[in-house]
């Protein structure tokens, strides 16, 4: 994960992959401006029968917020397109995105994590 925020701090304005990139690509996830295939360069996916593919991101039928291909088919690995940086332009491009400096990153995950745990408190009670 924090590899995968590394490079996409730079390449693309995504703050962090959505919990599998299997699944950004299924939605071509975005935020910011930005969306997954921008920066995808092949995929290989297995088909219903369990053959497994390549395709080049020409070939691919891409629209904003849904790629076909993945309907019927499971993605096993994508390839990105990104640029190296150096971490000062990676931390000042996350600091950009996210309003934060790397030195408050842990209480921020901190406060993630008592969101998430207070939202699944309150699901629990709700039923949902």
């Amino acid at each position: 994960m924090r590899r995968g925020r590394q490079i996409s701090a730079d390449s693309n304005g995504w703050r962090e992959f959505p919990g599998a990139v299997g699944g950004g690509l299924r939605m071509n996830a975005g935020a910011m401006g930005a969306q997954t295939f921008e920066n995808v360069a092949r995929v290989r996916y297995l088909d219903a029968e369990g053959n497994p593919h390549t395709k080049n991101r020409d070939e691919l039928e891409v629209h904003y917020r849904r790629f076909p291909l993945l309907e019927n088919n499971f993605a096993i690995s994508a390839t990105f397109r990104a640029q190296p940086a150096e971490r000062a332009k990676i931390d000042a491009a996350l600091a950009r995105i996210t309003g934060e400096t790397t030195h408050n990153t842990a209480s921020r995950q901190e406060r993630r994590l008592h969101f998430q745990e207070s939202r699944q408190h309150s699901r629990g009670k709700t039923g949902g």
